[in-house]
């Protein structure tokens, strides 16, 4: 909840001390999605996804994950955060749609793929 506040203040101060947004967004989202690009980048590398430009992926991938959680918290209110077990029952849902779409094919019915083999050492939500 403290994160959810911060942003709400950093946006409502944004025009004032535009710095303030930078190092939000820095060690933030953008901390994020370049995690998620390195990682991207190792699984393609090992040719375990298929992705033409990483950064662009794990742009969409991270925002994806927030995007409706986020905006509930935003607009709705402190009571309308959800609670952990609802973030990675939606973190899950949201990867393994993703990985489908990079893998090709659904990784619970593929154990076998050396796409799904990478993926489920580096992502835990597929353990």
């Amino acid at each position: 909840m403290p994160r959810i506040r911060l942003r709400r203040l950093v946006i409502g101060e944004v025009t004032r001390f535009p710095e303030l947004g930078v190092v939000l967004y820095s060690g933030g989202p953008g901390r994020a999605i370049e995690s998620l690009a390195a990682t991207f980048d190792r699984l393609a590398a090992l040719g375990a996804l298929s992705i033409a430009d990483t950064k662009l992926a794990a742009t969409q991938f991270n925002w994806l994950g927030m995007s409706a959680p986020l905006n509930r918290a935003m607009l709705l209110g402190d009571a309308a955060i959800p609670d952990a077990s609802a973030l990675r029952t939606h973190a899950s849902n949201m990867s393994r749609e993703r990985v489908r779409r990079f893998c090709g094919r659904d990784i619970q019915q593929t154990k076998n793929l050396k796409c799904c083999r990478h993926i489920r050492k580096v992502v835990p939500c597929f353990r």
